[in-house]
């Protein structure tokens, strides 16, 4: 007997009662190349970028070390993956920005 559950498809052996199951596992793109991609996450990953640069960090790596944010997820960030308001907010407040600084259409140099 086969049934799906939550994304799980369970199959039930009826002779013996065991329950045998495979998780669905969707192919993730890849980041890098996803070129569907929302433009304005992209000009958010871009404007957390420049920053960094602008603190004088070459490396988003480093930059995420020092300041102990997880460098994929940071990585990530920078280059327009949806990212959340808290995480978003942590990075301005390294920045000592507000969010109408960080979104105005001045850009603080």
């Amino acid at each position: 007997m086969l049934f799906y559950f939550l994304g799980i498809l369970f199959a039930v052996s009826q002779e013996n009662k065991d329950v045998y199951f495979c998780i669905k596992i969707d192919c993730m793109k890849n980041v890098a190349h996803d070129t569907s991609k929302d433009p304005r996450l992209i000009d958010i990953g871009n404007r957390i970028k420049s920053l960094r640069i602008e603190k004088g960090y070459s490396s988003a790596e480093i930059f995420a070390y020092e300041h102990e944010l997880n460098r994929v997820s940071y990585w990530r960030m920078e280059r327009g993956s949806n990212l959340t308001l808290s995480s978003l907010l942590r990075i301005l407040d390294i920045h000592k920005l507000s969010l109408q600084e960080f979104f105005g259409k001045e850009q603080k140099k």
